[in-house]
Formats: C-alpha cells, sequence, structure tokens
C-alpha cells in the first residue's frame, strides 16, 4: 500500500498533508476552471514551496507511481518509453517540451497534436419527474435529520432540524438555510430519495447535477420541489450534465458523455461551468465550488451523513436512517 496526498476543487488541504508525508502527490474531482490553471504540475510546485525536498517531490509524480503500478515509463533508462517533461529549472519547473514516446508533443505550451472525438450514444433511463416526486408528505410538523456540509471539506455534519408543514408536505426552512436534497437514479430503475440539506445558503430555485460519486445518478438541491423537477429534468433532457433553475431562467452545462464529461474544449467548459457558479452565487451560496461539493453529498463511504437513490446513510453507524426522527 502507498500513502497518497491529494487535492481537488472542493478540498483542499494538500498543505495539511505535506506536513505527514506519502508516496505519490495526487488530484482528484478538478473543476475545469482548476485545470487551465495547473494540475499535477500546479500541485508539485505547492508540496516544494510546503517543504517537501524538490527531487523526492519530482518522484511523488513520475517515479513512484509508475513503479508500483509497473508502467513503462517514469525514469530515464533503457526500455523505458521516452515520456519526458523538459523543465528550466528544478524548483520552478516552468515546462519548455513535453515528448510522448520520443516524440515532442507540445513545445512553449503549443500542441502539435489533434483529437477527433468518437460520438457516444445517451446512458440515462430515467423517467422525467413531477413536482411531487420531490415532496416529503407528513400530516404534522416533523424534526428530521439535516446533512450539514463543511466548506473546503468531504465530510459532512449531523444535524436536525423542525420543520413546518404545508398541504400535508414537509416545507424547506430557507431563514435557517435547510434545503431540500434529492438523488434521482438514473440506469432504468426509478427510485430516488428525497432528504434535507445546511449549509448552500439558497434563497430561490434549484441546482442539479449528473456528476454524484460513486454511482453518478442525479443530485439536486433547491427551495421547492417545482424547481427541483425542472432542474433534474433539463439533465435527463440533456444526457447528463449540470443545469440552473434560478430567476433567469433555466441555465445548464451539457456533459453527454456519461454524464460526465464534455467533448467541447476546457476553456469553453471552464467558462460555462463559471457562469453557472455565478448564478448560484446569486442565488445566496457563498460556497467556492458548489457543484463539486454537491457531488460528494451521494458518496456513502465518507462520514457522516450522506443520501443516496435508495435512502438516508449514516456512515458512522454505517446502516441507512430515516429522514425523519423516531420515525
Amino acid at each position: 500500500m502507498k500513502i497518497m496526498m491529494r487535492e481537488g476543487s472542493s478540498a483542499k488541504n494538500l498543505k495539511a498533508l505535506a506536513v505527514a508525508g506519502g508516496d505519490f502527490i495526487v488530484s482528484d474531482d478538478k473543476d475545469p476552471e482548476d485545470l487551465l490553471e495547473g494540475h499535477i504540475d500546479k500541485m508539485l510546485l505547492k508540496a516544494i514551496e510546503y517543504g517537501i525536498d524538490p527531487v523526492k517531490a519530482i518522484k511523488m509524480v513520475t517515479l513512484n507511481p509508475a513503479e508500483h503500478y509497473n508502467l513503462n515509463t517514469g525514469s530515464l533508462v533503457p526500455g523505458k518509453a521516452a515520456d519526458m517533461v523538459i523543465v528550466d529549472d528544478i524548483e520552478k519547473l516552468n515546462v519548455k517540451t513535453i515528448y510522448i514516446d520520443g516524440k515532442p508533443v507540445s513545445k512553449n505550451g503549443s500542441l502539435n497534436f489533434e483529437v477527433n472525438p468518437l460520438k457516444l450514444q445517451g446512458t440515462f433511463k430515467s423517467n422525467p419527474k413531477n413536482p411531487s416526486d420531490f415532496n416529503l408528505t407528513s400530516d404534522s410538523p416533523k424534526t428530521v435529520r439535516v446533512i450539514e456540509i463543511i466548506e473546503d471539506q468531504l465530510i459532512t455534519n449531523k444535524k436536525t432540524a423542525d420543520l413546518d408543514i404545508q398541504e400535508g408536505n414537509l416545507m424547506a426552512d430557507l431563514e435557517n438555510d435547510v434545503l431540500k436534497i434529492a438523488v434521482v437514479e438514473r440506469y432504468g430503475n426509478n427510485r430516488m430519495t428525497n432528504g434535507f440539506i445546511k449549509g448552500f445558503n439558497l434563497k430561490n430555485g434549484a441546482i442539479a447535477s449528473s456528476v454524484a460519486h460513486d454511482s453518478h445518478n442525479i443530485i439536486v438541491i433547491g427551495t421547492n420541489s417545482t424547481d427541483m423537477a425542472k432542474a433534474v429534468n433539463t439533465v435527463i433532457t440533456n444526457d447528463g450534465g449540470l443545469s440552473v433553475i434560478s430567476t433567469k431562467g433555466i441555465t445548464d452545462l451539457k456533459l453527454p458523455i456519461a454524464g460526465l464529461m464534455s467533448d467541447r474544449t476546457a476553456e469553453e467548459v471552464a467558462n460555462d461551468l463559471t457562469m453557472l457558479k455565478k448564478l448560484v452565487n446569486d442565488m445566496g451560496s457563498t460556497l467556492s465550488s458548489p457543484f463539486m461539493t454537491l457531488s460528494f453529498l451521494a458518496l456513502l463511504v465518507i462520514p457522516n451523513l450522506k443520501i443516496s437513490d435508495i435512502g438516508l446513510f449514516d456512515v458512522e453507524k454505517f446502516e441507512f436512517v430515516n429522514i425523519v426522527v423516531d420515525d
């Protein structure tokens, strides 16, 4: 086993991890805006800034993973693939030329190859949703379990909230930032779970995404059921992606490759994502990466409280729990 020091867009903790050390420097769940600023190369520079020896840090992104996974690269020795990055300085690490199999593929930031994306078939098998699908019925006010997010972290807190009813449905409490959340299964079984979330601070509308680890069902957060249904149906119609329902209408980012990726340029995707984030901020959220934060709320292996298409999950107890306390 090897220790990986990881940093993503919603969990920026390489500085804390560098003190502990490790074998690899890795990246995961990066927004395209962050990728445009740099990927492992940027993390490598940060690791050196945080006190890791430059040679050791470089080994953590080249030799160490190559040896661990038995890759035909990672070191400059006879018989290995000539995959090389030529830099100007061992600490500044400005890339001058990149070689793959001994052939230069980039020089001074300019590429000399092209990619022709394949057209892939859509993978969504989910029926359109009605606003009533996002209601939690009740005959009286209830105390409910609430997922509370923590800024820049993947873990969540377990909270409770007392919610009123209206026309037989438990209502979101916008004044106390208790919003509705749901996960909609996308592979043909039409399962879904409703719950409540704290930490997004939306004052209107809803946001949805088909990037929801690890099953990548559709996850949605909203202030009301009508906008949540619109957000989910937009994602279904687009065969995946992100959507925002705001006072300005419907805004989306299509991710047609498995609902996770785009065949457009990183710059185009980043521009659209930046626009969506601004909309979410205008709706009241102060999160720096709201969609990346959203994607981890369906990951049932990270404490403390998460949600999936088959229920609300208490990771510490390692069991599904009822939305309503004492129900």
